[in-house]
């Protein structure tokens, strides 16, 4: 157990893992589970008006789940290695960590408004590691070689933030997401910086998503048997 809460920490360093996830793989969803209930109860365990079943914890398992279909459904088309929903799911409950940083209780330490930009701060830069976290993920134990990654990499966060934002309810998510609290206004910095999101992102799918058509029937044409690289140790 010690080499998995290891292999936890040295994931989110973006070091290699010194364990065996594919043998070992109980073990990690169960420390996976674990950590992401523990972030989850961090953002709100200071709140006391927020709902039970916010305040549990358990609506960031439930995210987990869903998001790791997602991701997995989608880039399953461009025919990544050693894909399976179990591996995506171990992914994203191994970028739950860096969300340790939402337990920071800066409501009691600032007013409310200047807590809710620090909140949506802190989440910024939750995102942007486990972005990057993604990303290596594709790039190590996914196996995808340069523009599917990309596509891979970029395709499923662009359909989420263009989807909310459509809906006009990325403000709401996002700060839910970083616990921000109701008392605060909403963070009008913080809100142009979202709607900005949206809109590049709407801009980047009539790119991002032809490509993915693409670069999917050009891998799933690849003849049977064509030779790959023996993929590293995850």
């Amino acid at each position: 157990m010690a080499v998995v809460l290891r292999d936890f920490v040295r994931f989110a360093l973006f070091q290699p893992l010194a364990g065996n996830p594919a043998q070992d793989w109980r073990a990690y969803l169960l420390v996976g589970f674990a950590i992401t209930w523990i972030v989850g109860f961090g953002r709100y365990w200071d709140y006391a008006e927020m709902p039970l079943l916010m305040r549990s914890g358990a609506t960031s398992i439930f995210y987990t789940l869903i998001l790791s279909a997602f991701i997995w459904l989608i880039v399953l088309g461009l025919k990544p290695e050693r894909w399976s929903y179990r591996n995506v799911l171990l992914m994203v409950m191994m970028t739950a960590p860096p969300g340790i940083i939402y337990a920071i209780p800066v409501e009691m330490l600032l007013p409310a408004n200047a807590a809710g930009a620090v909140n949506m701060i802190f989440l910024a830069i939750v995102a942007g590691w486990r972005m990057a976290l993604y990303y290596v993920f594709l790039k190590r134990v996914a196996r995808l070689s340069s523009y599917p990654l990309l596509i891979g990499w970029l395709l499923p966060p662009s359909l989420i933030v263009a989807v909310l934002g459509l809906y006009g309810i990325m403000y709401a998510i996002a700060a839910g997401m970083g616990g921000v609290r109701e008392e605060a206004d909403p963070n009008l910095a913080a809100m142009e910086v979202l709607g900005i999101l949206g809109l590049v992102s709407w801009m980047a799918l009539p790119l991002l998503i032809p490509s993915y058509i693409v670069f999917a029937v050009l891998r799933h044409k690849r003849p049977p048997g064509t030779p790959t690289a023996k993929p590293p140790r995850a």
